[in-house]
């Protein structure tokens, strides 16, 4: 059984990086680039409704999808972002929305549930370090592609690299979008050329980190990789309460995807 695997010896006992430097950081009193915390506090409107509903008795268990009002918003305000995978239907909060305990439970149930001992997942690199964690709790092992630096100093995908790093044992690919560490942005032509590569491999699950859509303030404009194509069959898109509303310590993340690969998440 799953929840029987022992962590490998090397993931034991190891300090979580931005720990180490959130404590450097307050040790030089520096300023911490590490940590993802936002410098600004959850709206109002927020912090005035979490009273009200612990007033109102909301304390308690509710079911393993989620709060069922809470499902029902989400379906609300992401299901235009997936408009053409849905053709223009709303994202059905019974079935394709999973709520969990930030978007970090999300990644490790995705991983822990889509790879098993011996196989590959495939992330592009620099990475969130605790992907690597996710997938080695799984028995997994996660590879690896590095970005390519242009003379402008723009981060770029090496899909040709990422194409040929792709072996008959990778199950899951993994991608972040917008990317963290680096704030790159897939362009809807770069998700294209990255969806006709897996189009080649029917059985490798995408799990797309999203959590910092809302946040290009450039004119980029934000494609989720689900969206295109046929790609909404195939992936589990991840998003962040915390990094939306600035309230990371609140711990709320949700997935949302087709019913096939979302009931594996609970």
């Amino acid at each position: 059984m799953k929840l029987q695997r022992v962590l490998p010896s090397k993931s034991r006992n190891n300090l979580a990086v931005w720990s180490e430097f959130n404590q450097l950081a307050l040790k030089y009193n520096s300023t911490n680039l590490c940590h993802g915390t936002p410098n600004f506090d959850p709206p109002e409107f927020l912090t005035n409704n979490l009273i009200k509903a612990v007033k109102e008795g909301y304390n308690q268990y509710t079911m393993f999808l989620g709060h069922p009002l809470l499902r029902e918003k989400v379906s609300e305000f992401f299901s235009p972002m997936f408009s053409q995978a849905l053709n223009g239907r709303a994202i059905n909060p019974n079935t394709e929305i999973q709520i969990t305990n930030g978007a970090c439970a999300s990644l490790f149930c995705a991983a822990h549930h889509f790879l098993a001992p011996g196989d590959e997942a495939l992330a592009f690199e620099p990475y969130y370090t605790q992907y690597v964690n996710y997938v080695e709790y799984a028995g997994a092992k996660l590879n690896t592609v590095p970005f390519k630096v242009d003379e402008q100093g723009n981060w770029n995908y090496d899909l040709e690299a990422f194409e040929r790093a792709l072996t008959p044992k990778t199950k899951v690919v993994m991608i972040t979008n917008p990317h963290n560490p680096s704030s790159k942005i897939f362009t809807k032509t770069e998700i294209e050329q990255l969806s006709v590569i897996l189009e080649k491999r029917p059985d490798i699950i995408v799990i797309s980190d999203d959590v910092y859509f809302f946040l290009p303030f450039d004119g980029r404009q934000h494609h989720s990789f689900a969206n295109i194509g046929d790609n909404w069959k195939k992936t589990v898109t991840v998003f962040s309460a915390g990094k939306l509303m600035n309230c990371t310590g609140w711990k709320v993340g949700w997935s949302v995807g087709p019913p096939d690969l979302i009931k594996n998440l609970a």
